[in-house]
Formats: C-alpha cells, structure tokens, sequence
C-alpha cells in the first residue's frame, strides 16, 4: 500500500508539474522536492537527471502545441538557445568556485522587484509589438547569456526569467513570451538528458511513468493557456513569483 501511495504521490506531482510548467515555467520546484523527499537515499545527480527527462518530456509537448498555434521568431529563439546553452557552462563552472549562498540574496531582490512591477502595471503582458524591437537577434543573445549563466549556477525560475525578459526586452505579450520560453526550456534541457543518459543518471523506471503524467500535464497546460490567453498566464505568472520569493526568503533568512 505504501509503495501504491508514493507512485500516485508521484504522478500527481509530476502531472501538475508539467501543467504549472506548460502555463509559466516552474515545474521543477513542483516536481525535484516531491522526488528528494521520497528517494532521500539517491545522490542529487539521479534525482536531477531524472526529473530533468520526466519534465522534458512535457515541455516537449507543451512546446509542440504552442508552436502550432503561437507564432515565435525562430531566428530570436535560435540567439537565446545557444547563448544561454554555452553559459549555463559558464554558471557550472562558477557554481563550483563560489557557493549560490552568495547569489541568492540578489536574486530575491531581483524576484520581488519582478513581482512588485508584473502587479503594479495590471496591462504589461498584454500587448504584443516585437516589431518594434531594434536589433533583437542581439538582445536575444543577452537574455540568453545572463538567464543561461543563472541557469547553470542556480535554476530555479529560469522559465519564468525567460517569460518576464521576453516580455519586458523583446515586447512579446504573456502568451507568446511562455510559447517562447517552452522552446528554449526543452532544447537547453536536451543538451543536459544527453550527458545524463550517457552517465546513465537516469532511474527510468521512475523517469517514465512521471514522463508519462508530465506529458499529460503539459498538454492540458498548453491548450489552456492558448485558449485563456495572457491573463490567464498572468496570474500563473504572479503565483510562481510568489512561490519563488517564499522559497529564497525561507533559505536565506530562515535556514541560513
């Protein structure tokens, strides 16, 4: 009965994983503290590499039916795939001299001043002009460079960093900016599964059936947020910054 309970414990978290991940981004804090708390033995690395092919799988999907109805601009999306895949190396290697303690303060402030101005203007989000962008294929890059360097070295919100940047630098409205994100998540999460598979970090007993459920999570989350619209993923948006804000104040003045 035990063993029953934490495979739908697991299913139901991946599946709401994959929903929350298709909408906004965020899935993996959903998802990554579920399987350390029922597979405490594992080293981080299988835990990781685990959730990391359950999730991609979703956001493969997500990706998938986004890009059938939201129109994206391949060549921008192109810059911040390889931008950011060639500094999350960066940030790898960075993580290893210096320890994220010393990041996370910054990057709370970071997430309450994003959450403070998505709430502040009720419209930002809603309008979508990238044509009036100058030389977006460069501020593509950029975005891809800081948000691929904080991936390396952090992670957590790195969907909802890409939304916000897509948003507030490209000019895209909250649909096309998650559309957007899902399409870099999923080929910068590739690039990892690859390493993880030759490693062989993966637990796939585990990884597919969570894959399974993230695949359904991430289909429902998608058409939903296609039909709902921005607002819809607006208030996503502000919920996930909420969860974020909580978790980086609790480490850094509660844990310490």
């Amino acid at each position: 009965m035990q063993i029953e309970w934490l495979w739908i414990l697991l299913c139901l978290t991946a599946l709401l994983a994959g929903f929350t991940d298709a909408v906004v981004g965020g899935g993996g804090l959903i998802q990554l503290p579920v399987l350390f708390l029922v597979f405490p033995a594992w080293l981080p690395v299988n835990i990781i590499a685990t959730g990391r092919l359950a999730g991609a799988c979703g956001t493969f999907v997500a990706a998938f039916q986004y890009v059938k109805k939201v129109q994206v601009k391949w060549p921008w999306l192109l810059a911040t795939m390889v931008a950011a895949m060639l500094m999350a190396l960066v940030g790898a290697f960075a993580m290893k001299q210096t320890p994220p303690q010393t990041f996370k303060p910054l990057v709370f402030i970071v997430l309450v001043v994003m959450a403070l101005y998505t709430f502040a203007k009720k419209q930002w989000g809603f309008a979508h002009h990238p044509s009036t962008v100058s030389k977006p294929v460069l501020w593509a890059g950029l975005i891809g460079m800081i948000i691929g360097f904080y991936n390396g070295y952090m992670g957590p919100g790195t969907g909802s960093l890409l939304v916000f940047a897509y948003i507030s630098i490209l000019k895209h409205d909250f649909l096309h900016a998650s559309a957007s994100a899902k399409v870099i998540n999923f080929f910068t999460d590739l690039s990892t599964i690859i390493y993880f598979i030759f490693i062989d970090a993966i637990a796939y007993k585990i990884a597919i059936p969570m894959a399974i459920c993230n695949v359904a999570g991430g289909y429902l989350g998608s058409h939903l947020a296609i039909a709902k619209g921005s607002a819809f993923v607006r208030v996503f948006f502000m919920i996930l910054m909420i969860v974020l804000i909580l978790r980086f104040g609790y480490e850094i003045f509660i844990v310490r």
